[in-house]
């Protein structure tokens, strides 16, 4: 197996009609950062799998079939006889986009026995995001066990920071806490605005020093590019151009490309800029994730396009403002 995501999913509902009426039926679907990560590879041919916890009800139905439509496998999930499915709500308001209900739920529940499973599996990657430590106590030691565990010579661990203010009781937790689990996994996705808001980093080289372990540190800068730090150097690309019609999703998109680009051995430019292709595509679609697949041959061939197009710099623009 190529990937597994360990984490959270959740039901998307999005009301029909106007703010306060129910005049129009509602769509559900699936939210979740690591089963986002699942589904990117899945639609560019990877064998993956979701591991996580559903409740036994209607919402973790549709939840599990969506993504075993997306091809990602669930024999790793968990389904609570009690806890009911987590849920996220569009709303449409002019302060405030989503709401969440996920206190209590299944999903906020991982354990360190699914973390295990999952170990015993022997994949390629474990994926995890900040977004599971700040759910519960057991969701964070399950966090915290993964990316200590004694993995397979060929297993490494990715973790995407993802900080969520509003699940942190402090900042300080959570620079604490996410800067601890980044600096333990093989390959970390951050946003420069993240870095910037739990640790003061205002450039790619501030990350990259505040997280010297990881093997690749990617540090992505919104619609200015992103950073690879690897084993060989450093890497900049400048980001695409995107008519944008959702934000959500992107960043999980963005590291599903860039693990694609890995699987395969592509090299550092080439996997950042299959990151930029996939975040392309979740930029343009409603909801977490596009609902068609695209071939790996297509993937390639946009990103060799963005790429000559593109001024690739050893020199971030970011840090040379």
């Amino acid at each position: 197996m190529d990937l597994v995501g360990i984490g959270e999913a959740m039901a998307l509902l999005r009301p029909g009609g106007p703010r306060g009426r129910l005049g129009r039926a509602a769509s559900v679907d699936v939210a979740g950062a690591e089963s986002n990560v699942a589904v990117g590879l899945a639609q560019l041919g990877h064998e993956v799998a979701w591991a996580g916890r559903l409740g036994d009800d209607d919402f973790g139905s549709i939840v599990a079939e969506r993504l075993r439509r997306q091809r990602v496998s669930l024999r790793l999930a968990e389904i609570d006889p009690e806890l009911p499915t987590g849920l996220i709500v569009k709303r449409r308001s002019p302060r405030r986009g989503v709401q969440y209900y996920r206190r209590g739920s299944a999903g906020s529940l991982i354990t360190t026995t699914l973390v295990d499973a999952v170990v015993a599996q022997k994949p390629r990657v474990v994926h995890l995001s900040g977004v599971t430590p700040a759910l519960s106590p057991e969701a964070r030691a399950a966090v915290v066990h993964a990316v200590e565990s004694e993995l397979a010579p060929h297993t490494i661990t990715s973790f995407d920071v993802n900080y969520r203010p509003l699940l942190w009781s402090t900042r300080d937790e959570a620079a604490t806490t996410l800067r601890r689990l980044a600096g333990r996994a093989t390959v970390v996705f951050v946003g420069l605005d993240e870095a910037d808001a739990l640790w003061g980093a205002h450039t790619a080289d501030d990350v990259r020093r505040l997280l010297p372990a990881p093997r690749h540190l990617i540090v992505k800068d919104a619609a200015v590019g992103a950073t690879e730090f690897h084993p060989e150097g450093r890497t900049h690309t400048p980001a695409f151009r995107v008519r944008i019609r959702d934000v959500v999703g992107a960043g999980d998109a963005f590291a599903a490309g860039w693990l694609h680009g890995w699987l395969t051995g592509a090299a550092p430019a080439d996997r950042v800029n299959l990151g930029h292709v996939m975040a392309g595509r979740a930029l343009r679609s409603h909801g977490d994730f596009p609902s068609r697949a695209i071939s790996p041959t297509s993937a390639r061939r946009r990103a060799l396009r963005a790429a000559r197009r593109a001024h690739t710099s050893d020199a971030p623009r970011e840090d040379s403002r």
